[in-house]
């Protein structure tokens, strides 16, 4: 019986013999098992049980295994026949596999050959292939500052980043497997056990924010002040209704005193706001009856007829409209 083809072979000791290792290696997903043979090969025929077999997994042979039957009959002469190959033992080898590739060894040594006349020795070596690797990798998914890509091995547990990245106007609520996703897959460090790669994607919820509507003196609906929510970037949508006597609505502003930004339907909404309604207010005529003093018009005479007036009041020397 032949060695294997790619069996690694000693150097030739006296001109007579030599042994050689033959490995095969067969991975699962998380070990690797090498199955390892001896052989020995002759340039003439021995026959011979006084012998000791040393072989051990690593680049030097150390253990002893005993002796082994070894007859070989064919005399080559100048050359080497493969009928005169024997395979002497056989044993394996399994290591877990790693995060990185491991180099194993092997080696043997075959002493008092009858004929040979010293020791006969090979070593080889062999790999362990890493543990297959996956990479979880992460998208912003419209925001900014999204962890970097992390190394999942098999059949290990990833912790993943506990970074959260942000978004103006969004609160982060985890972690998705699709950019369309509104519900939570993965929470910032969450375990990740899937032997898979994957990219997750940031769950985003728009923020709402509270509008808060100030008659500023008059009344909404009988109430100093009303609010409405309003989603981030959302236009404000219908405005409320102020009264206040005596007094015309103008507008609403984020200013009491009417010195700040108009507010309208239009207005777009990204922080919490309160806008003030803003009054034009008239002069003011009393007129007092038997009932009391009752709110008032002026009218005047003009070409022969009654025409509704308005006061006009002095205001550090100057004469004014009666009217804010």
């Amino acid at each position: 019986m032949a060695a294997p083809s790619g069996t690694k072979w000693g150097s030739i000791v006296g001109g007579y013999g030599r042994i050689g290792l033959y490995v095969t290696v067969s991975s699962s997903s998380t070990s690797s098992t090498a199955t390892i043979q001896v052989w020995f090969w002759s340039k003439y025929s021995v026959s011979d049980r006084s012998n000791t077999l040393y072989y051990s997994n690593a680049s030097s042979a150390s253990t002893a295994h005993g002796s082994v039957n070894i007859r070989t009959t064919v005399d080559s002469g100048s050359g080497w026949s493969k009928s005169n190959q024997v395979r002497l033992a056989t044993w394996t080898s399994t290591i877990s596999r790693g995060t990185s590739a491991q180099t194993r060894y092997a080696s043997a040594r075959l002493v008092n050959v009858d004929r040979v006349g010293g020791t006969m020795s090979v070593s080889t070596s062999w790999t362990i292939p890493a543990l297959n690797r996956y990479t979880v990798s992460y998208n912003a998914n419209g925001g900014s500052g999204a962890p970097g890509s992390q190394t999942k091995y098999y059949g290990a547990t990833l912790k993943l980043s506990s970074t959260k990245p942000t978004r103006t106007g969004y609160t982060f609520e985890g972690w998705g497997t699709s950019a369309n996703d509104t519900s939570v897959n993965y929470a910032p460090g969450a375990n990740y056990t899937k032997n898979a790669s994957a990219t997750l994607y940031a769950v985003w919820t728009r923020n709402v924010y509270q509008v808060t509507f100030n008659a500023n003196g008059g009344t909404i609906n009988g109430a100093e002040s009303v609010a409405k929510s309003v989603a981030y970037n959302d236009s404000i949508g219908t405005l409320p209704t102020a009264i206040k006597q005596y007094a015309t609505f103008v507008e609403w502003n984020t200013s009491a005193a009417g010195t700040g930004t108009k507010a309208t339907e239009g207005t777009k909404i990204t922080k919490a706001l309160t806008v003030y309604a803003i009054w034009k207010t008239g002069s003011v005529i009393y007129v007092k009856t038997s009932a009391g003093w009752k709110h008032g018009v002026i009218y005047v005479k003009k070409d022969g007829a009654w025409k509704r007036g308005t006061a006009y009041t002095k205001n550090n020397g100057t004469w004014k409209r009666g009217v804010n």
